[in-house]
């Protein structure tokens, strides 16, 4: 199967993407949309989101990765006792130890 990208945009926050099936993958596809009474758009559609899903990894850039190293940081040399609930909340958001929003 091959897959073309064609860039222009039907609206100003899609991408159309374009692929060729053999005959025989075109068959099995369209009855499979058919049967599921989806359009071969709708179809391909999903099919490439559960790819994306299954397929994709987090960003590594990702804020919460930073947290999690902070939290990792935060429990070092505490001879495995996990942080308390009030002192993981007062790392998360910033505030000295004891104080509370409440």
């Amino acid at each position: 199967m091959e897959v073309s990208m064609n860039m222009s945009n039907t609206n100003a926050d899609t991408k159309v993407v374009q692929t060729e099936f053999n005959p025989t993958e075109y068959a099995r596809f369209r009855r499979l949309a058919q049967d599921k009474g989806k359009s071969l758009k709708e179809a391909l559609r999903e099919a490439a989101v559960e790819y994306i899903d299954a397929h994709d990894e987090p960003d590594p850039s990702d804020p919460f990765f930073a947290v999690a190293n902070e939290m990792a940081a935060l429990n070092e040399g505490r001879r495995g006792e996990p942080l308390a609930p009030d002192e993981l909340d007062d790392a998360l958001y910033e505030r000295p130890h004891g104080d509370s929003d409440e």
